[in-house]
C-alpha cells in the first residue's frame, strides 16, 4: 500500500510539474505576443523633433507670403497701411504700438476679412491673417516686418509674443508682457477696443 501511495504521489508530482511548465511557457508565449502587438501599436521615432520643429507644431505654421497667395505686393510702400509702418519703429512706447496693432487688426477686418476680425487660437494665426491669409487674400504687413519673429509671431519691443484674447468677432484684447517678458505681471500693457488699461 505504501508503494502504491508513493507511486501515486510521484505521478501527481510529475503531472503537476509538466502542467506548470506548460502553463509557464504558455504565459511567455502570450507575453511575447502581447509585446509584439504593443510594439506594433507604439509608434517609434527615429529622431525626436528638434526644438524649432516642436515650437512650429505647437504654435502653428507661418503663412508663406508670395504672389500666388496674396492679391497685393506688401513690399511697396503704398501697399501697406500707416499702422504697419508705425509698428516698424521698435522704440515707440508699447502702448502706442498696441494702438497701432489694434487699428491694423480692424483695418484688416474691414478691408480683408468681410468685417470680421482675423481670429485664431495662436499668435501665428492672427499674424497669418495680417500677412494675407484672410478672405480677400490681402496683406497688411510684410513677412519681413521687424515685429515678426522667426516663428511667424508678432512680438512686442522686448521680443515677447503678444497674446490675443478675442471677446467677439469685433472685439479683441491685446497683451504685451512688458519689460519683464512675463505675461500676467504688473508691468503688462493691455489694450482693448483702442483704449489702454
Amino acid at each position: 500500500m505504501k508503494k502504491t501511495l508513493t507511486f501515486t504521489l510521484i505521478v501527481i508530482s510529475i503531472v503537476t510539474l509538466t502542467l506548470f511548465k506548460n502553463l509557464r511557457s504558455s504565459d511567455s508565449t502570450v507575453s511575447a505576443q502581447e509585446d509584439s502587438v504593443q510594439q506594433e501599436v507604439t509608434p517609434r521615432f527615429v529622431t525626436p523633433p528638434s526644438p524649432a520643429q516642436f515650437i512650429t507644431m505647437t504654435r502653428g505654421e507661418p503663412f508663406l507670403q508670395n504672389e500666388e497667395s496674396i492679391s497685393n505686393y506688401p513690399l511697396q510702400a503704398n501697399e501697406l497701411p500707416l499702422e504697419g509702418k508705425v509698428l516698424e519703429n521698435l522704440n515707440i512706447p508699447e502702448a502706442r504700438a498696441l494702438e497701432a496693432l489694434h487699428e491694423l487688426l480692424h483695418i484688416c477686418a474691414y478691408n480683408g476679412n468681410n468685417g470680421q476680425l482675423v481670429t485664431g487660437f495662436t499668435n501665428v494665426e492672427v499674424t497669418n491673417g495680417l500677412l494675407g491669409n484672410n478672405a480677400q487674400k490681402r496683406a497688411f504687413l510684410s513677412s519681413l516686418h521687424p515685429r515678426i519673429n522667426q516663428y511667424g509671431e508678432l512680438v512686442d519691443r522686448w521680443e515677447t509674443p503678444y497674446e490675443f484674447h478675442f471677446l467677439s468677432a469685433r472685439q479683441v484684447e491685446i497683451f504685451s508682457a512688458g519689460p519683464d517678458q512675463e505675461h500676467s505681471t504688473d508691468d503688462d500693457v493691455v489694450i482693448m477696443m483702442g483704449t489702454q488699461r
